[in-house]
C-alpha cells in the first residue's frame, strides 16, 4: 500500500542495496532494499541519503548508489527492454508461423488461416468463421511498450503468450485425433508454439511483472 503524498525521486539500483537505521559507517547494515524499488529522497548528507519507501518506511542508504528517476515516471512501472524484445520476437514467430504450413499433405498445405478456432477445440467442422490466424494477430499488442514505454500488465502479457501457445497445442491435439493417414505437421505450427513460449519467457524474466517485497530485513 502506497502512503499518501509519496513522491518517488530515485530508485534502488538493479542489484539492490543495503540500508542503515542511522548514517553511521561504523555500524553494520540492518536492512536491504529490493532492486529497482522507488524511494523518495528526504535529506542528504555527505555520502548518505535519508529515503522513504512507498509504505512509509524510512531508512538511510549510500547516496552514490541511488538512481535518479525520470520526472513524472514511476521507475517500478517502467518498461523492461528484455521483456519487451522477447515479447516482440515471440510475437513475430507466432504471427509469421501462422502464414506457414501447419499441416501438409502432398501439394496441399493448411495454415492457421485455414483452421477454425472452434474446430481446434471441438475437433468438428464449424461454420463460425473465426480463423486461428486472425486470433493470433492479437499478439501484436506485446509491442505496445515500444510506444508507451510501460510494460503491459502481467495478466495481459501472460494472456497473449498463452494465446499463441494454446492455439498451437490445440492444433497438435487435433492432429493426433485425425484419422490415418495423417498429414505431416508443418514448420508454421512449431514456430507459433515456440513464439508463445518465448513470449512467456519474457514475462518470467521480468521482475517488474512478478511480486517482490519492499524491504527485506537482514
Amino acid at each position: 500500500m502506497t502512503e499518501a503524498g509519496f513522491a518517488p525521486t530515485h530508485r534502488v539500483p538493479n542489484r539492490g542495496m543495503q540500508s542503515w537505521s542511522t548514517p553511521d559507517p561504523q555500524r553494520a547494515a540492518d536492512g536491504y532494499l529490493a532492486a529497482r524499488l522507488p524511494v523518495q529522497l528526504l535529506e542528504a548528507t555527505t555520502g548518505w541519503a535519508h529515503v522513504r519507501c512507498s509504505n512509509g518506511w524510512e531508512t538511510w542508504v549510500d547516496m552514490r548508489l541511488l538512481v535518479v528517476s525520470s520526472p513524472g515516471r514511476d521507475p517500478a512501472s517502467a518498461w523492461s527492454p528484455l521483456t519487451v524484445w522477447l515479447g516482440i520476437i515471440g510475437a513475430a514467430l507466432a504471427i509469421g508461423g501462422s502464414f506457414l504450413p501447419w499441416y501438409s499433405a502432398g501439394p496441399l498445405d493448411l495454415t492457421a488461416w485455414d483452421l477454425r478456432v472452434v474446430t481446434l477445440v471441438t475437433h468438428d467442422p464449424s461454420d463460425l468463421a473465426i480463423d486461428a490466424g486472425l486470433v493470433l494477430m492479437a499478439v501484436v499488442l506485446v509491442g505496445l511498450p515500444l510506444l508507451t514505454r510501460r510494460v503491459l500488465p502481467g495478466w495481459a502479457s501472460l494472456g497473449l503468450a498463452g494465446l499463441a501457445t494454446t492455439i498451437a497445442v490445440l492444433a497438435i491435439l487435433l492432429y493426433v485425433d485425425l484419422p490415418e493417414p495423417r498429414p505431416d505437421l508443418g514448420i508454421g505450427l512449431f514456430l507459433t508454439l515456440v513464439g508463445g513460449l518465448v513470449m512467456g519467457a519474457g514475462v518470467a524474466v521480468s521482475p517488474r511483472l512478478l511480486p517482490r517485497p519492499l524491504v527485506r530485513v537482514v
